[in-house]
């Protein structure tokens, strides 16, 4: 019986190619390689582009929430002053002051120097050791 799949005779060993037959070219296994790259390298920057997106979006967001924050702490301000200043005449008003203990602070002091010590050095009074002028001439 004949192998109808080849041109060999039946029994006979499947022949390796002969060196004059073509093989395959490495056309295609670079054009996968590429397709690939080219698809990670897209997704790569369809990701990039859309986390700058999102970091845009958030920022205008904590500006916004940053600006709300900042009148709300005016707005609060204003209300303590009016307390305190009502304070002054109301006796409501008053104990409201004294039950939640609102103070106006002003900027903080530095405290005095003990008794013996020196006060500490201006910073006009401390020379400049990194700048060029201070360095000696060569």
């Amino acid at each position: 019986m004949k192998n109808t799949l080849s041109s060999q005779p039946a029994g006979q060993p499947v022949s390796q190619p002969s060196s004059s037959e073509e093989l395959p070219g490495p056309f295609w296994p670079l054009v996968l390689m590429g397709l690939s790259l080219g698809t990670i390298l897209t997704w790569n920057l369809v990701a990039t582009l859309r986390d700058c997106y999102m970091g845009v979006r958030m920022r205008d967001q904590q500006d916004t929430a940053a600006a709300q924050a900042f009148e709300a702490e005016e707005k609060m301000k204003t209300l303590m002053f009016d307390l305190i200043a009502l304070s002054a005449k109301n006796t409501e008003a008053k104990t409201i002051v004294d039950k939640y203990q609102i103070r106006y602070n002003t900027a903080p002091q530095a405290p005095a120097p003990a008794a013996g010590q020196t006060p500490p050095a201006t910073p006009s009074a401390v020379p400049a050791t990194n700048s060029p002028a201070a360095k000696p001439a060569r």
